[in-house]
């Protein structure tokens, strides 16, 4: 059964989303956030930093699997300029994981290089838009940065968080899945 979304809830659902795709988002976000703040002290304090890290956890977490759902992807894929430039726009606006860093006192530098690499690697697959490299390069982006990020000496759960973000970006939202 489809539902319409919201307006101001369109830009990350679509206009229409089918209940067991929101079930699985909204389930996915709640049992991740929750699984994450547990490994992390800095998520588990009181006070506005952790709550606004775990607001943005959620968001990364909640988008990674509403990416691969056909609302979301009728959204963002198709040809003309209007869906091009609405992809690299949603790419170009995805500092969460700086938020997240400087919320919970991760070095900026290391986050930086995460955000740069997971921005860069999303808009190169992008370009390669109806190539047959695109699903091959998208997955040697990802596995590369899955194991570069596992060096960075990073705490655990900033880790898993990079490599969902990653995965966000570089395979569930740069290719069209519902074509």
């Amino acid at each position: 059964m489809s539902v319409a979304i919201p307006h101001f809830l369109q830009e990350f659902l679509g206009e229409r989303q089918e209940v067991s795709d929101l079930m699985m988002v909204f389930g996915f976000t709640g049992v991740g956030t929750w699984f994450l703040r547990s490994l992390a002290p800095s998520l588990q304090e009181r006070g506005w930093r952790s709550t606004a890290a775990l607001f943005v956890v959620g968001d990364i977490l909640a988008g990674v699997i509403a990416n691969f759902t056909k609302g979301t992807n009728s959204r963002y894929m198709g040809p003309g300029p209007e869906k091009e430039w609405s992809r690299i726009q949603f790419y170009l606006m995805h500092f969460h994981l700086l938020i997240v860093a400087f919320l919970t006192n991760i070095p900026l530098k290391t986050s930086s290089f995460i955000s740069a690499y997971t921005i860069g690697s999303s808009l190169l697959v992008n370009s390669l838009t109806g190539s047959p490299l695109q699903p091959v390069v998208s997955g040697t982006a990802f596995f590369s940065g899955l194991l570069g990020f596992s060096v960075l000496g990073l705490p655990k759960w900033f880790e898993m968080l990079s490599v969902v973000f990653l995965g966000k970006l570089v395979v569930a939202f740069s290719l069209d899945y519902h074509r």
